[in-house]
């Protein structure tokens, strides 16, 4: 497709659905910049990626308490702020980013479930609100959306990322029920 360089690669969580492939990337692209969230979560496949990460010199960051925006010419990347840690519920350790382009924006949110969304609710509703894609958590699983998310974000369309006849069943029908609910188109990768 003509592309020569990636700026940054960011990884929403240390899920292999999530990074699988992105050494190859890593090695092919050699991305500026690599981010990751600092969740103590790990296979050895995810230490193998960090291990070519460093072995290919990208430059690793993490997000933070605070928001971090970064401009990739006339792209706005919003990282919201990162919840606290939850050992238990890896999805919950997703990196969110709001990526604004003029008055085009996508909101994406990684596996996160409820925990998360409440906290980046209380934390950063602005950057949720009024966005123009909602990239559905967790594939379009029933965890990953409910009508609290959709009334803040009022998304003019939705995408689910997920594979063709999967075994988890995404995106459920709670999901797609409550998008034909508030007439919200949905796309599928």
């Amino acid at each position: 497709r003509g592309l020569t360089a990636v700026d940054i690669v960011i990884l929403s969580h240390h899920h292999t659905d999530h990074f699988g492939g992105m050494g190859q990337v890593i090695r092919e692209f050699k991305p500026r910049y690599f981010m990751a969230s600092g969740s103590s979560h790990t296979t050895k496949s995810y230490l193998r990626l960090l291990e070519t990460v460093k072995e290919e010199g990208v430059t690793m960051v993490e997000p933070t308490e605070k928001l971090r925006k970064i401009e990739l010419g006339s792209v706005l990347l919003t990282i919201l702020p990162q919840p606290p840690e939850n050992t238990k519920e890896e999805n919950d350790n997703s990196i969110a980013v709001r990526l604004q382009y003029g008055e085009f924006s996508v909101l994406m949110t990684g596996d996160s479930e409820e925990g998360s969304r409440t906290w980046w609710r209380s934390k950063a509703s602005a950057l949720l609100s009024d966005c123009t894609i909602l990239k559905l958590a967790h594939h379009g699983s029933h965890n990953g959306t409910d009508q609290n998310w959709l009334d803040l974000t009022q998304p003019q369309l939705a995408v689910a990322s997920l594979g063709f006849d999967n075994s988890y069943g995404h995106p459920h029908q709670e999901t797609l029920t409550l998008l034909r609910k508030n007439k919200i188109p949905l796309v599928r990768t």
